[in-house]
């Protein structure tokens, strides 16, 4: 066996990188735009802002999406999953006074409000997400995702 000598090995710890899939903070700032862009009277259900962060997650879901629309609701389309970093985001901004909840529904109170209008003025953040939410509008309502999600399940 050789021997190698070797200078002196050091460890720099580095923050890791967590995608932004899993980052409360832009979770956040989706529930504020959904609530904002998507829902009647900045309300919604846990069901809605799950189903359309699960619509935001890729090019595919947003695409069923549209179909959904477009046929009127009545093309089939999978069942979203519930996601346990998502009801952490809406835990942490009710805890954070940014939403409230009441009667099973999330508001924009008044600090996610001004925490909204920086999040709307700046281009940079979160572009085609954005740009999706507008274009899909208030015409998916709790009722219709309701449907959908009854759909779902006799289908499994």
């Amino acid at each position: 066996m050789e021997i190698v000598e070797t200078k002196k090995i050091t460890f720099k710890q580095r923050p890791l990188a967590v995608s932004i899939n899993y980052r409360i903070h832009s979770k956040i700032v989706l529930i504020l735009l959904i609530l904002k862009l998507n829902s009647r009277g900045s309300k919604a259900s846990p069901l809605k802002i799950h189903f359309f962060v699960w619509a935001l997650r890729n090019p595919q879901n947003q695409s069923r999406v549209r179909d959904l629309i477009t046929s009127r609701f009545s093309s089939y389309i999978e069942f979203w999953g519930l996601e346990p970093a998502l009801t952490r985001a809406l835990e942490y901004a009710t805890s954070e006074g940014l939403i409230t909840i009441e009667k099973a529904s999330y508001s924009i109170a008044e600090k996610g409000e001004q925490f909204l209008k920086l999040i709307q003025n700046d281009p940079q953040i979160l572009p085609s997400e954005k740009a999706f939410l507008i274009a899909i509008g208030k015409g998916i309502s709790d009722d219709k995702l309701k449907k959908i999600a009854t759909w779902a399940q006799k289908d499994a």
